[in-house]
């Protein structure tokens, strides 16, 4: 594999996801998701129903809300 190709492989075989649940419920424009304690990581693609949100903000242990940009 050359640098220049621009193909990254990698492994997520020992991958695993959580889940959570919404605390609150949310319209088609909010960009901050309330959710239950959840360990989600900013910069994680995260699916709620069929949309896909982008987490830029606000991931962590603890975490009870999240900043996110929708339709990613």
């Amino acid at each position: 594999m050359l640098v220049t190709d621009g193909t990254v492989l990698f492994d997520t075989s020992g991958a695993s996801g959580t889940t959570t649940t919404l605390s609150a419920g949310i319209d088609g424009s909010v960009t901050t998701i309330p959710i239950n304690s959840a360990n989600v990581v900013n910069g994680t693609v995260i699916q709620l129903g069929s949309e896909k949100i982008y987490v830029s903000a606000g991931g962590g242990a603890t975490a009870t809300s999240l900043t996110g940009i929708r339709g990613f």
